[in-house]
């Protein structure tokens, strides 16, 4: 697929979703398409640390103050994001478009990309930050 078809997915799938800017709760077509999957995502993650939910991990030894700071921005959802991927239409194909939430209801949701799979667009989701739960959202799979 050529980057200008993606840029058109991106187009179409943002305009769908600002069509539900002021649905109750916002951003409905997020949440309300049939296999959508969601996870919780930790933009601010750096120096090479990943983020469980109980537990740091990525380097042999993570000072206990960056632990700390991990632990203590997961449970705060100011610093925590929401990541949906939500299977869009392209001519009779189907492709997987990543968008971010940010921690309160009137943040606008943010695209992170168009990507032929899901897991490629989870994949992509993980290089950008860290995730809690399992590598693959699988039990959070909706519709």
């Amino acid at each position: 697929m050529t980057p200008e078809e993606l840029r058109g997915i991106e187009r179409d799938t943002l305009a769908r979703l600002w069509e539900t800017q002021d649905d109750d709760p916002p951003w409905s077509y997020l949440y309300t398409r049939p296999g959508y999957t969601s996870a919780w995502w930790y933009p601010w993650h750096d120096d090479n640390v990943t983020l469980g939910l109980e537990r740091a991990v990525g380097r042999d030894e993570v000072p206990a103050t960056r632990v700390s700071t991990c632990l203590a921005r997961a449970e705060d959802a100011r610093w925590s994001w929401v990541v949906y991927v939500i299977p869009v239409d392209h001519v009779s194909e189907k492709r997987f478009a990543a968008l971010a939430c940010g921690p309160d209801l009137e943040s606008v949701p943010a695209m992170l990309g168009v990507f032929e799979t899901e897991g490629e667009a989870w994949r992509a989701v993980r290089r950008a930050g860290a995730m809690g739960g399992e590598d693959l959202p699988e039990s959070s799979v909706h519709g």
